[in-house]
């Protein structure tokens, strides 16, 4: 995983209890510096991979072709990870946000960076989280099909002690998937059977909001 951005959330240390673990993660955004947080203690549950109920999608607005910064009043934007390419110019992330009413995830594209050198970005594709449950993470640009690397998929996982002492997390443990598509732009959701993932670095969902 040596290739992958620094602007990845990355688990520096792990703890595991018979019932709690503690982690140390490097949160930060696809355009902000990297800084050290410590994700409180949880209890690991029978049931990583339930689904949750869905957000509120149905009054949330439309926010494709958006460009920011600035972001809209109310949204929050979380945790982010830049996916890699070998084209430094091509940059893609995933952010996980709120606005008030859903949990989202936003696939969004650097278009470009101002006279300070703060990067802007456009919001192309969009999807609906389930509201969170315990013990699960959303992990992006460490996952393969049928074996093999693919830096497209992203995969909403559910977490448990086994996961943690591997750092691998099997199908079984996937909850939800897709392919984060940089030649359409879009979000499109695949079949989890042959999904597996490394769990080196993660996006806490939800994140502890200010």
């Amino acid at each position: 995983m040596g290739h992958h951005s620094s602007s990845k959330t990355t688990v520096k240390k792990m703890k595991i209890k018979k019932y709690s673990l503690l982690l140390l993660v490097l949160l930060t955004s696809c355009n902000s510096n990297v800084s050290l947080t410590l994700v409180p203690e949880f209890k690991i549950t029978d049931t990583p991979v339930a689904v949750g109920t869905p957000t509120g999608q149905n009054n949330s607005p439309n926010y494709i072709e958006l460009t920011y910064p600035p972001l809209p009043i109310d949204v929050l934007k979380g945790p982010s990870m830049s996916i890699y390419s070998s084209n430094p110019s091509d940059k893609w992330g995933i952010s996980i946000i709120f606005d008030g009413q859903s949990f989202m995830l936003w696939f969004e594209r650097l278009i470009y960076r101002d006279q300070n050198g703060e990067p802007h970005w456009q919001v192309n594709d969009t999807l609906f989280l389930p509201s969170p449950v315990e013990n699960q993470v959303v992990i992006v640009d460490q996952c393969f099909i049928n074996g093999v690397l693919d830096n497209e998929i992203v995969v909403l996982g559910g977490i448990d002690e086994e996961v943690f002492s591997t750092r691998h997390l099997p199908s079984s443990n996937v909850v939800l998937s897709w392919r984060a598509n940089r030649a359409t732009g879009k979000l499109d959701e695949i079949e989890r059977t042959n999904v597996e993932c490394t769990v080196e670095t993660v996006l806490e969902y939800p994140w502890k909001m200010p």
